[in-house]
């Protein structure tokens, strides 16, 4: 199993996620790989160092947790993953490529990532599902983009059916004039 850089957030601000994580992931017997460019984004966008973000991990998870650099065979492969899915950008790319290499479950937030997983073949889980935060689904978003507006679809929901009242159900009122207050 592999985390994005926005789980490795989540979970280093808030560990209640790796409780809600283990309640519906069986880590027993497991490995999650924290990937060389998934560190890099860590660092540079929310300041938290490698020996941090490994501790954090196995203090808080059941499972083993490898550190593992990126190798020139990954690279090549996130360079073909970019052109074939449009939506991926350079460090999801990688990861991307990393999660396929390694032929394990990514594990992010994100949800582009996410449509690129499954164009591509690669097993993903959103945590934001699993808690409940989120209202879409990636399979009920396949045809959105969140960087190119205009081929965006929306879901279309089966209009409700309003009964009519029958005439024996609908109660008499009286009218309130005016005229009734000043009597």
């Amino acid at each position: 199993m592999a985390f994005d850089t926005c789980v490795i957030k989540k979970i280093c601000d808030n560990r209640n996620l790796v409780s809600l994580l283990k309640c519906h992931i069986d880590f027993k017997n497991s490995t999650i790989f924290l990937n060389q460019k998934v560190v890099e984004e860590a660092q540079r966008k929310f300041g938290y160092d490698t020996g941090y973000i490994l501790d954090v991990l196995r203090s808080s998870l059941p499972a083993n947790v490898s550190y593992e650099e990126i190798t020139p065979t990954m690279e090549i492969e996130a360079e073909y993953l970019k052109r074939e899915c449009k939506e991926l950008h350079n460090g999801d790319s990688v990861i991307l490529a990393f999660a396929a290499e390694r032929n394990c479950i990514l594990v992010s937030c994100d949800r582009a990532l996410l449509r690129s997983c499954k164009q591509v073949g690669v097993e993903c889980i959103n945590p934001d599902i699993i808690a409940g935060t989120m209202r879409e689904n990636v399979d009920q978003t396949v045809d959105r983009s969140t960087k190119i507006n205009k081929y965006q679809t929306k879901r279309i929901t089966k209009p409700e059916t309003v009964k009519p009242i029958s005439v024996q159900m609908k109660k008499q009122i009286k009218k309130i004039k005016w005229e009734m207050f000043t009597k």
